[in-house]
């Protein structure tokens, strides 16, 4: 594996985890909605929010990987 490759996996892992975090706070909101017990300081509508961005940014770097490789380490040399 080059470094580009692994440059790559990394952005996707970052996407990824943005996922999850997305539905850790979308869980998050579920729990209160349901009426549940939540300590939190953090008001539901704070937290549905960042579930969504979270969500959204994660899709985005994700999905936008190999752009966001290429912005970073340029087109790869048609020998490589």
């Amino acid at each position: 594996m080059k470094a580009r490759d692994i440059f790559g996996v990394g952005v996707r892992l970052g996407g990824l985890v943005l996922i999850v975090f997305g539905l850790i706070d979308l869980v998050d909101v579920l729990i209160r909605l349901a009426g549940l017990p939540l300590e939190s300081p953090r008001p539901t509508s704070t937290v549905a929010l960042a579930a969504f961005i979270y969500a959204f940014v994660g899709l985005l770097v994700f999905a936008s990987a190999g752009v966001i490789t290429s912005i970073a380490y340029g087109r790869p040399h048609p020998s490589a």
